[in-house]
């Protein structure tokens, strides 16, 4: 498509998924292969997935509010998705293991949200019901 001159794919992907490791944790270390493993195999063209190593960049997790990992952040054309859940406070973060299917259905549950465009205050909100 990109060769065709389609701004939308010369632009690249609009969903960006940090995912923030610490590798001695090992519920960490199982969300880091889950990631790779979504990213390897090409089931989310319309992401770009990257994996932070929390303890070695500590200053940046802290800057960005990661306390404990795996925690993964999602950002739409740039700007950051604030992530909403029942009975907790919304944040910039989701906290906690997505394996598998449900890391490739949160994903897609990004774009969705993200996709229909900002919906609160001019921020993309990602809302999840578990």
């Amino acid at each position: 498509a990109a060769a065709a001159g389609s701004a939308e794919a010369q632009r690249g992907p609009r969903l960006v998924a940090v995912a923030w490791i610490d590798t001695w944790a090992p519920p960490a270390q199982v969300a880091a292969q889950a990631v790779e493993a979504v990213r390897t195999a090409r089931d989310c063209p319309f992401a770009q997935l990257f994996i932070v190593e929390a303890t070695e960049h500590s200053d940046k997790a802290w800057e960005f509010g990661v306390v404990t990992t795996p925690a993964m952040q999602f950002y739409w054309d740039g700007a950051p998705v604030k992530v909403r859940r029942p009975d907790w406070e919304d944040d910039n973060k989701l906290t906690g293991p997505l394996m598998g299917t449900k890391l490739l259905e949160v994903l897609r549950h990004v774009r969705t949200c993200c996709d229909a465009g900002p919906s609160e205050l001019g921020q993309y909100v990602l809302s999840l019901d578990f």
